[in-house]
């Protein structure tokens, strides 16, 4: 072995041990704290640790860094630097700390599905191998991705192939982003522990949120954010492989974005172009000597890259005409769709859609929780309603324009919640300070140093014109958001670490107090977000986050013969779900595709003997009842089956009289209604001498509660002497 081997050899071992020391350290007072329930050091509550187990890791750190002030520890701190000198090891340390982030990521949260999207992405992708590619043709993921992950569900339908994949690229991401990192901090001339510092922030602040809440949006976000940080150090690394390998890697990064979301595969292409003219930018810069080969490169990676990710993200399966035309009836009726459900019903009255689209008070009551099984709810209902409030969107092409409208803008911005609000605001904050730092770069390195700030005020630009044009458009989510921020905060902070070939070292003092700034920034923005992600430092099981999830599964899996139509209990999705445990009997009142569904659903289901309603909270129940006795008549449910707390089974049925024509009284379940050839009578009539007052259908149904031998029955009453004390709320 020769002397550089064995040296290699010793600054690996060292760095392997203090990484692994930490996870030993980490996995040890994670197993002491979930234990005993409770924080050691600082017990806030009961059942929650988080407080105590950032002091005993904020102990951990100040101990560490003590230990670097022996003798012992200078040398393994020697050691560091010198290891992070050459790639390899900036690649093992960026790779073990995101290890370290990820054990520490699933020790103190959850993880879940953001929204039900990808839940409804994982299904249609695991009914690939027995239904084919189209199966999953109108998921938001493009076919290529969705027949890509259906190769491991044909070998394994029991894995979580689907979650898998997206840890895994957030993985891979994370580690790309911090070798970038850990590279411009290096040619910085930082020490181990500070160059570990900014990826330590990134992933509390950035990546995090992304980690716990899973999201088809956010999750491409870090793969295209890891592909601009290629671009940015590909020149960074002597050697035509490197740099042949950072093109290759990007590009890769960069179709994985986009085929997952096209809308925030965009997004990365925008980065990464920006990447590019920054290396452009450099290379008209430098000497003259290989300038025309490296621009050819340069030139010939952007177009193979650019037809590559547009080229394979453009693919559809052919389509003959058929196809062609339920294709465009589905995404038109999406189109559609999503401009109401979306952008304006929020901001309408039930008088504004019953004047412009004819729809009741009790079934625009009903849409506003995503109810679809009427036959005036139609793609032509949405777009009547687009028309009249989104003219510029009423294009029967079904195709987004830019333009939008201020009241959009304001709506907007007044449905943020104060939550994301801060997170938000913090974001835009270290991003001016990043900013800032890479301006000041200009004056304490010199004229060299201007492409750095150009770049970092574009990307600041171009984060503020996309959020603007989300905000134009009407809608802006947190995940929106962070599908733009997570790429800018990445380009932001390796143009501030960046140092230009050549440039003079002179830290000013402005220079310091915004290096401080911007790290105080970090730790504020990754506080915020460590207390917005749901149940971390919480003693909570997955059983307990995912319980109505698993137990309405479940009993419609022990139900086989009976379809459960649910308006959506799922709150948290459990994204370590195989896709084929799904049972097939429910099914959603909120369908998709509403003109293109060929089993959709109608409000007679609802009285078939086959058919239960599965519901969460009863006020749903009085909702759906009232808006069902407009048309049926006085209806009637009957409790079947409580699963938890607020999660009930019930069976509705139509009040009908004994015989068809029938006329006269007639009581039933402790309600007394009156029937004229066979219709029950409702308003003010006089029967038999005498005058009475019926309970008019519609919004003005009251519902009754009655004890009943199988728990409680719900009634709409067409006559009845129940006083209103005793009526439901």
């Amino acid at each position: 072995m020769s002397r550089t081997d064995g040296r290699d050899s010793r600054i690996a071992a060292g760095l392997g041990a203090l990484l692994a020391a930490a996870a030993l350290f980490l996995l040890a007072e994670s197993a002491v704290a979930r234990r005993v329930g409770a924080d050691l050091f600082l017990p806030f509550a009961e059942g929650v640790f988080l407080p105590g187990r950032m002091a005993r890791m904020g102990a951990a750190l100040v101990l560490c860094l003590a230990l670097g002030l022996t003798g012992a520890g200078r040398k393994l701190l020697d050691r560091a630097d010198a290891a992070l000198k050459k790639d390899r090891y900036r690649w093992l340390t960026a790779a073990l700390a995101t290890g370290l982030f990820f054990l520490w990521a699933f020790r103190v949260t959850v993880p879940a599905f953001m929204t039900n999207d990808d839940a409804a992405i994982m299904r249609a992708i695991g009914r690939i191998p027995a239904q084919g590619l189209r199966s999953a043709e109108h998921t938001f993921s493009n076919i290529l991705f969705c027949g890509f992950l259906s190769l491991f569900y044909r070998l394994a339908p029991g894995g979580y192939w689907y979650a898998w994949y997206h840890l895994a690229a957030i993985f891979l991401g994370v580690t790309v982003i911090g070798r970038c990192v850990l590279l411009k901090a290096v040619r910085r001339g930082w020490r181990f522990p500070a160059c570990l510092a900014p990826q330590g922030l990134l992933c509390l602040g950035l990546f995090l949120a992304p980690t716990a809440q899973l999201s088809f949006t956010v999750t491409p976000a870090v793969l295209g954010a890891a592909a601009a940080a290629l671009i940015l150090c590909r020149d960074d690394l002597p050697g035509r492989a490197s740099h042949i390998a950072a093109d290759l890697g990007a590009a890769a990064l960069l179709l994985l974005s986009y085929l997952q979301r096209i809308d925030t595969g965009r997004v990365a292409l925008c980065f990464w172009a920006l990447a590019e003219g920054y290396r452009l930018l450099r290379l008209l810069l430098a000497g003259r000597e290989g300038r025309r080969r490296a621009l050819a490169a340069l030139a010939l990676a952007v177009v193979l890259t650019a037809g590559l990710v547009l080229g394979v993200g453009g693919y559809s399966l052919p389509m003959d005409e058929a196809q062609y035309k339920t294709d465009r009836a589905y995404n038109k009726a999406e189109y559609y769709r999503s401009m109401v459900m979306d952008y304006l019903l929020d901001g309408l009255t039930n008088e504004q859609l019953e004047q412009t689209a004819g729809l009741p008070p009790e079934l625009s009551n009903l849409l506003r929780a995503w109810y679809f099984m009427d036959e005036r709810i139609s793609t032509d209902t949405f777009r009547t309603i687009t028309l009249a409030y989104l003219p510029a969107h009423a294009d029967d092409a079904g195709n987004d324009s830019f333009t939008g409208g201020w009241d959009s803008f304001s709506a907007a911005l007044a449905g943020i919640s104060e939550e994301d609000r801060a997170v938000m605001e913090t974001t835009a904050a270290v991003m001016a300070v990043l900013l800032a730092l890479a301006l000041l770069d200009v004056a304490g390195r010199g004229r060299r140093a201007w492409p750095e700030a150009l770049c970092a005020a574009c990307a600041v630009a171009g984060t503020a014109v996309l959020a603007a044009y989300l905000l134009w458009q009407g809608r802006f989510p947190l995940r929106s958001f962070m599908a733009i921020s997570v790429p800018s905060v990445t380009t932001l902070a390796l143009m501030a670490l960046a140092v230009p070939d050549g440039a003079p070292v002179r830290a000013r003092t402005g220079v310091r107090a915004l290096s401080a700034l911007g790290l105080a920034g970090l730790c504020v923005l990754a506080g915020l977000c460590v207390a917005a992600v749901p149940y971390i430092g919480q003693a909570v099981t997955r059983d307990d986050v995912f319980f109505s999830q698993h137990v309405t599964e479940q009993y419609a899996l022990a139900h086989p013969d009976v379809t459960f139509i649910t308006n959506s209990l799922e709150q948290d999705l459990d994204p370590f779900h195989t896709a084929d445990g799904y049972p097939d009997n429910i099914r959603l009142w909120g369908g998709t595709g509403i003109a293109a569904s060929d089993d959709r659903l109608y409000a007679d289901a609802f009285f078939r003997e086959d058919v239960r309603f599965m519901y969460r909270y009863p006020s749903t129940v009085v909702s759906l009842m009232q808006y069902l006795t407009l048309d049926q008549g006085p209806v009637q449910a009957r409790s079947e089956a409580q699963l938890s707390q607020d999660i009930f089974v019930v069976e509705l049925s139509r009040v009908l009289p004994p015989e068809e024509g029938y006329t006269g009284w007639y009581d039933r379940n402790g309600m007394t209604y009156y029937f004229e050839n066979g219709a029950a009578v409702t308003g003010e009539r006089t029967i038999d001498g005498e005058s009475c007052t019926f309970a008019p259908a519609g919004a003005a149904a009251r519902l009754a509660v009655i004890p009943g031998p199988d728990g409680l029955i719900y009634s709409t009453d067409a006559y009845s002497l129940t006083s209103p004390e005793e009526q439901a709320p």
